[in-house]
């Protein structure tokens, strides 16, 4: 689901802080400001989904704030709520006049601060979805809505049309509404709530949305809620078998001893064909999306096959330098201006292409996920066979239409030096994950943090992961346990959120306070993460 962000404007660091932890408990990412300038700057940075700011700020009053944001394009069309004392009616009608989505008099409870938030984005996304419905076409990626969501979704607005879904690996299937109930669907040669199932898992690739009559038999007569439910259930039996599975990115061969069974063995040609799919090129999800049987079926045969030792993986060599994964296709990362100001801060005005940028952390510290949801469809993992214990993560980001830098997510293991030796030479940075659940290893990040700075002199974050866990230390305590310097700052993580590790990304920053570039909005991440 897609997470919102808000922009906080308010001179009053109590109602900052008090707002800012009732937000981020509703999961919203929040980033402030002390004053009306510093507000239109974030305004512009961040492009938040909401602003709620107050209306009596030291340098610009509301509605001079509103102007301002009015005049610049791209923050023309931001949604703003007030927070004010003035009670007045005339007040109220100018700032509904000039555009105000809310007027907000204090004091108010917090509480209800955060549902009238919540009410008007909600109404503001009603409105787009009707807008997009007049424009016969609603589309997006499914890392920011979930295909369960949009079943939701779509449900709850009585839609009517197609939703057309196509994930990471090319695969392309629809489901079909009728006054918002699911009445079929369709994905290769699966059909109703079978080939719905098939596609609640894409987590990479699009959707579209076309709002038009549907001619469809009704093959599906159970509720959407229903059928989410069984849905959620089969998502776990299948994550069961993946579990039993190296990962999901994982390549099979067929070995040479059970091809001589096989050739003794009269099979079907089903089987045959399932078979094929073993081809040393293939991993673990393309085969279940090329396979003629459902997930779960091919899953559970894939284990089995894999137990009893009749599959071997095809072991990818050491990673190199040159990162040996396909030309990148994927949109530059970063806009213009962020992209200048990454570009100076870190890239050392661009004398540095194809440099990599190093992730490290435990095993648990949300890392892999962190570099999974930076590099998208560029990620990888690769095992070293004998050096390391936990496979490294490689991927790949284009910072514009001419700059890409490798991505390195390593575990914090002894042999860690052997991988610093070989890409010394290449390092332009680096980020630190820290598990906010394991206090344990606070001593030893203290000491890794110390020591790189001291070492390589590059610009880097810390990001502190799993704030919400009823186990986490307060993030306060951590940045004692680690012994930061008073310029360094522990990110709030939520690693499997795109807006989120992009912005840890730009906060990247050079051992030395006076260069601190970007504010980090506010987010924290799930406990399971």
């Amino acid at each position: 689901m897609k997470t919102h962000t808000i922009l906080l404007i308010d001179d009053d660091p109590k109602n900052i802080e008090i707002l800012v932890s009732a937000l981020v408990s509703q999961q919203f990412q929040v980033t402030t400001a002390i004053n009306g300038t510093n507000g239109l700057e974030k305004a512009k940075k961040y492009q938040p989904d909401l602003i709620v700011t107050d209306t009596e700020l030291p340098d610009l009053n509301g509605f001079d704030f509103l102007a301002r944001l009015k005049e610049n394009e791209a923050t023309a069309t931001i949604p703003v709520i007030f927070l004010t004392t003035r009670s007045g009616l005339q007040d109220r009608l100018r700032a509904f006049q000039q555009g105000v989505k809310d007027y907000i008099i204090k004091p108010m409870h917090v509480n209800e601060i955060i549902a009238r938030i919540e009410m008007i984005l909600a109404r503001l996304e009603r409105r787009q979805l009707e807008l997009d419905a007049k424009s016969g076409k609603f589309t997006g990626q499914l890392r920011d809505i979930s295909v369960a969501e949009l079943i939701e979704s779509l449900g709850v607005k009585r839609t009517t049309g197609i939703l057309n879904l196509v994930n990471a690996n090319n695969k392309s299937g629809q489901i079909f509404f009728k006054n918002g109930m699911v009445v079929n669907a369709i994905l290769g040669n699966f059909r109703g709530e079978l080939a719905v199932y098939q596609m609640l898992p894409w987590e990479e690739g699009t959707f579209s949305m076309v709002f038009e009559d549907v001619e469809v038999t009704d093959e599906i007569t159970v509720s959407n809620l229903g059928l989410l439910m069984q849905g959620y259930k089969r998502l776990e039996k299948r994550q069961s078998w993946m579990s039993q599975l190296p990962s999901p990115q994982a390549i099979f061969s067929i070995r040479s001893n059970f091809l001589k069974i096989l050739e003794k063995k009269q099979i079907t040609p089903d089987v045959a064909k399932f078979l094929e799919l073993f081809d040393g090129h293939r991993n673990v999800l393309q085969i279940i999306d090329d396979s003629h049987y459902e997930d779960l079926v091919t899953l559970e045969r894939i284990v089995k096959l894999y137990q009893q030792g009749f599959l071997e993986e095809i072991k990818q060599e050491a990673p190199k330098l040159e990162f040996e994964i396909p030309q990148i296709t994927q949109e530059p990362l970063l806009s213009q201006e962020e992209f200048e100001a990454f570009n100076k801060r870190v890239l050392q005005q661009g004398k540095i292409n194809k440099g990599v940028i190093l992730v490290l952390g435990t095993v648990g510290s949300g890392k892999s996920e962190f570099v999974r949801t930076l590099c998208g469809l560029e990620y990888r993992s690769r095992t070293i066979k004998n050096v390391f214990p936990h496979p490294i993560d490689i991927g790949k980001i284009l910072l514009n239409k001419e700059i890409e830098i490798g991505i390195l997510g390593v575990s914090m293991e002894k042999q860690l030096q052997i991988l610093l030796d070989t890409v010394e030479n290449r390092l332009i940075g680096y980020i630190i994950m820290v598990d906010a659940t394991e206090p344990e290893n606070f001593d030893y990040l203290g000491y890794l943090i110390k020591s790189f700075r001291s070492q390589y002199q590059l610009p880097y974050v810390v990001a502190v992961t799993k704030l919400r866990s009823a186990k986490a230390i307060g993030i306060e305590t951590i940045a004692q346990r680690l012994g930061l310097e008073s310029y360094e700052e522990l990110m709030p993580c939520n690693p499997s959120d795109k807006k989120n590790v992009k912005m840890i990304l730009l906060n990247m920053f050079a051992p030395y306070p006076e260069q601190k570039v970007y504010e980090m909005p506010v987010t924290i991440d799930h406990a399971n993460n």
